[in-house]
């Protein structure tokens, strides 16, 4: 490795620990911002639907650039996750393409060891309960539950997708999902009023996604035909 290397190496991954530290500002800022008729009114749409999405929470540029420098630097850890569809497909059984970055080392251990890799789990991991501490307030108001339950990653590449299902069958538990997309338009489809509203990644903006409601992620489209488009989604679980 080239000093040049290793200086922009260095210069990256200080880039990213700045990054990560301005979402969890941003986090602790916005969760002070919300009225209580503003959480009543999300806390009333999250009964109705079991969905919400909070828009301008935090500095989109911050996550994306967390989330650029992971793909760009950790791509081996991406983990390719595909559930064939089937002609007697059933709402219960849908399939599935996209990929899954895990942040706790015991699930990733079939992996060589990295101790550059396993620093950035460690960040990410502390991120993820951080911004947990942060929204719990918000959450028990609008969803009832404020128990932290660990964060991962989800990645889609060009033509990846999640088919219609809802996550019923794994408990009482709530997703916060924090989406940015890259030369792409990206969205989660939400079904009620027996049609699926689409809700876009709309920069800053985070998803509040209950266990029962049927949902989809459409195949992700590039709309620059010279650039591949990709969506990087962190999910935060709460029980």
């Amino acid at each position: 490795m080239t000093a040049q290397t290793v200086a922009s190496k260095v210069s990256g991954d200080r880039q990213f620990d700045l990054a990560l530290k301005a979402l969890e500002d941003d986090f602790e800022r916005a969760a002070g911002s919300f009225s209580e008729d503003k959480l009543q009114t999300l806390q009333q749409d999250f009964e109705e639907i079991g969905f919400v999405q909070i828009e301008n929470v935090f500095g989109a540029y911050n996550l994306a650039r967390a989330f650029r420098h992971i793909e760009r630097d950790n791509r081996q850890r991406f983990n390719n996750a595909l559930k064939p569809e089937r002609p007697d497909i059933s709402k219960a059984h849908t399939g599935f393409s996209l990929s899954r970055i895990f942040l706790e080392a015991e699930i990733d251990a079939d992996r060589p060891e990295d101790s550059t890799w396993h620093q950035v789990q460690a960040q990410l991991l502390k991120t993820g309960e951080a911004l947990a501490g942060s929204m719990a307030p918000v959450l028990r108001k609008i969803t009832g539950v404020t128990q932290y339950a660990g964060c991962k990653i989800f990645a889609y590449d060009e033509g990846d997708y999640l088919s219609m299902h809802n996550d019923a069958q794994l408990g009482e538990r709530v997703n916060m999902l924090l989406p940015v997309s890259f030369n792409s338009v990206g969205c989660i489809r939400i079904l009620y009023d027996e049609r699926l509203h689409v809700y876009y990644d709309s920069p800053g903006c985070i998803n509040i996604l209950g266990p029962s409601i049927w949902h989809d992620v459409p195949p992700l489209l590039r709309y620059d035909a010279q650039n591949r488009p990709l969506r990087m989604n962190f999910v935060i679980r709460f029980e």
